[in-house]
Formats: C-alpha cells, sequence, structure tokens
C-alpha cells in the first residue's frame, strides 16, 4: 500500500446502480413479492370464495419475484464489472478488491486489507462522516 488509510480518499466509480444498490433493490422486488403471495395464500385460505380480492395481490407477488429476480441477475453482472475494475461495494465480498462505499465512492478498505467487523464499521463511520 502506497498509502495510509484516511476518510476522504475518493475512488472513480463505474455509472450506474452499484451492485449493493441493486442487490438492496433485489431483496426489497423479492421480499414485497413474498409478502403478496403471503396474504393470497391467507385470504384464500380464509374463504375459497375470496379468490377475486386475491387477483390484485398475486399480481404484485408475481411481478415482485419476477423483479427480484432481474435487479439480482444485474447485481451479479455488476459484481462482475466493479471486479474488473478493482473494487467492490459490498463490504462481505473478497478482500482481494477495494472495498467503496457505494453513494459517495469514498475508499473504506485497500485491496487485501484485512479488518474486523468493528474496524469496518468504524471506518464506515469516519467515511459517512467525511462527505
Amino acid at each position: 500500500m502506497a498509502d495510509e488509510w484516511r476518510p476522504g480518499i475518493r475512488r472513480e466509480l463505474l455509472p450506474g446502480r452499484s451492485e449493493a444498490e441493486l442487490a438492496g433493490l433485489s431483496l426489497g422486488a423479492a421480499v414485497a413479492g413474498m409478502t403478496a403471495a403471503v396474504l393470497v395464500l391467507v385470504l384464500l385460505f380464509l374463504d375459497a370464495r375470496l379468490w377475486v380480492w386475491a387477483l390484485l395481490p398475486s399480481a404484485v407477488a408475481v411481478a415482485g419475484i419476477a423483479a427480484g429476480g432481474l435487479l439480482d441477475r444485474s447485481a451479479a453482472r455488476r459484481q462482475v464489472r466493479e471486479a474488473q475494475a478493482g473494487y467492490t461495494t459490498v463490504a462481505a465480498e473478497q478482500t482481494d478488491l477495494e472495498y467503496v462505499e457505494p453513494r459517495t465512492g469514498l475508499l473504506v478498505r485497500y485491496a487485501g486489507e484485512l479488518l474486523t467487523s468493528y474496524e469496518l464499521r468504524a471506518r464506515l463511520s469516519r467515511v459517512r462522516a467525511a462527505r
């Protein structure tokens, strides 16, 4: 490492949503779809004649789960592109890449640097304060 880490070191990010953002959107869409699916099951369990009221939640369930899957594939493609650029925006990823805070592009961890979860949280706090 050429430099000692300090908050405020900025890295150029690829244009578009980061892997972290896409993964979060994927999770949100899938959870919304699963919640709607559970609502459909509850309605049909209560009374099968309520099937008309289950149509809208069924559509939401299908759309949410499908969107979650598509966003998950987009996040996987973005992960490859970020790795090719030499960084990651997901803290739990491999340590051979620089970890960059996805909203600001500020460096949190140099490539190859091992940090405990406490150190990582402390650095994230310092990076977010440096925005």
